[in-house]
């Protein structure tokens, strides 16, 4: 706890290095007090506390996914768009060069998926927590593809071509 707190402080807030104009800064920061109010997708806690939530996670199993979801402008959200945070259990340790829905000359490694230069296309998660239900070999109606694009993936690479994160406590 102390370490995410250290890490995380107040927390990320924007600053304005262009924007003069007194009104359309307060706008801009009024949209940002309402976004940090209702960003999280799962609608518990704040943007502060995802940050924190974030940091824990990533300490405790060396990495974690943050997905953007997209919403609807009629959900009556401030900004059409929340963050998910998803626990790296929910990314499956898979390899495969041939799996349903995967585009011909990728490839999935560790959950990842990459394209025949490398570069990471796109991640396959569970639609469920694998630990909700007995799980051996991994099934296609399991997973849900997502763009690499609406994916952070916070993690820090300790060796080139590294794909996953190590908790910190490993060695």
């Amino acid at each position: 706890t102390k370490w995410a707190t250290s890490l995380v402080g107040i927390g990320i807030t924007p600053r304005f290095k262009r924007i003069t104009n007194k009104s359309r800064k307060q706008l801009i920061l009024d949209l940002w007090h309402d976004f940090v109010k209702k960003c999280d997708a799962d609608c518990v806690l704040n943007y502060y506390g995802l940050q924190t939530l974030v940091v824990r996670s990533w300490l405790s199993a060396g990495e974690v996914f943050v997905r953007r979801r997209a919403r609807f402008e009629d959900e009556g959200l401030p900004v059409p768009l929340q963050l998910q945070v998803i626990e790296a259990d929910m990314v499956p340790l898979m390899d495969s060069d041939d799996w349903p829905g995967l585009p011909k000359g990728n490839k999935i490694r560790s959950g990842i998926e990459l394209d025949k230069r490398g570069r990471r296309i796109a991640y396959w998660l569970y639609k469920e927590h694998p630990g909700d239900k007995s799980m051996g070999i991994v099934n296609p109606d399991d997973l849900v593809r997502v763009a690499a694009s609406d994916i952070a993936h916070i993690f820090e690479p300790m060796r080139p071509g590294q794909l996953r994160g190590v908790p910190i406590l490993a060695p």
